[in-house]
């Protein structure tokens, strides 16, 4: 697989904020290329998502780690969930 084409590009980015990126990427072994890369394919990909939702005509919605962990169901009182996975894994044989 040939290596993807890559292109200098020329940013102007607040003195202050570039000075803790460096510190913070000697710590994480990273590059900035490779951060910025990898912040423009998220960008990207959230680009992408948002207009397929909009076409399907899907409300998307941001939560927090903690929202996520508040609406998540939870398993009635005395529940064995190893012994439930145990009889689904039983179930398939």
């Amino acid at each position: 697989m040939d290596t993807p084409k890559k292109r200098n590009v020329t940013l102007s980015v607040d003195e202050d904020t570039v000075r803790k990126a460096k510190s913070s990427l000697a710590l994480s072994g990273k590059t900035m290329s490779e951060v910025l890369e990898e912040a423009l394919e998220g960008h990207l990909s959230e680009f992408q998502i948002n207009s397929l939702a909009s076409k399907l005509g899907i409300k998307l919605r941001r939560m927090s780690s903690i929202e996520i962990k508040k609406r998540r169901p939870r398993a009635p009182e005395g529940f064995n969930s190893s012994s439930a996975i145990k009889e689904m894994r039983a179930s398939r044989i």
